[in-house]
């Protein structure tokens, strides 16, 4: 969901208070009361610490997710120096799939044909599979984790600029200031012209 939003004040805009960031805050309060509700009237005993333990770890989770994700887009518009930078957002989006990507393959385990005895066991075990990525992540800033290393480099790639594109863009660039120079000349020639012409009338 977070990377299909086309720029950062669709995640977050703090001066009016909108944004998937701010409906992702309320979805898990209104979410969380009917799950913790639901877990203590229909589990009991072990069965209800772990789920309880579940459920925190994945508030703690998403909080923790909501305020890097933030906070990155912060620090990487700050290091390039650009306000609202689409290419920022960009890359932000890339950690997040990664993100979702690692949690997916540790839930696959749970997926596919199992027998019916197996299955609830094989699903279970994918969802601790998933926690113990999700701790993993937190525990590593989420962009220290290796897999980011990879998504930096395609990024880096993707929007280098070679030294042959750098050399003409400074060439062009001093074409128009010479352009513009001469411009000035001219015109401050014309109106001194003009001025003396006044002059030589009055």
């Amino acid at each position: 969901m977070v990377p299909g939003l086309p720029n950062y004040k669709a995640w977050e805009n703090k001066k009016v208070l909108l944004g998937l960031r701010f409906e992702l805050k309320r979805l898990i309060k209104d979410s969380g009361d009917t799950l913790e509700n639901a877990i203590q009237s229909n589990l009991h005993g072990e069965a209800k610490d772990v789920a309880s333990a579940m459920w925190a770890d994945t508030k703690t989770f998403l909080n923790d997710l909501a305020t890097w994700i933030s906070e990155h887009y912060s620090q990487l518009s700050e290091q390039a120096g650009v306000k609202d930078g689409p290419e920022v957002w960009k890359l932000v989006c890339h950690c997040i799939r990664a993100i979702f990507k690692l949690m997916h393959e540790a839930r696959l385990p749970g997926r596919g044909p199992h027998a019916l005895s197996d299955k609830y066991g094989s699903v279970f075990w994918g969802a601790l599979q998933t926690h113990r990525v999700m701790q993993d992540l937190a525990s590593k800033g989420f962009e220290a984790h290796p897999r980011f290393s990879h998504i930096l480099n395609i990024h880096l790639r993707d929007n280098a600029v070679s030294n042959s594109a750098m050399d003409r863009v400074l060439s062009e660039m001093a074409d128009i200031k010479r352009i513009a120079e001469k411009a000035e000349k001219t015109a401050d020639r014309a109106l001194q012209k003009a001025l003396a012409a006044k002059g030589a009338k009055d």
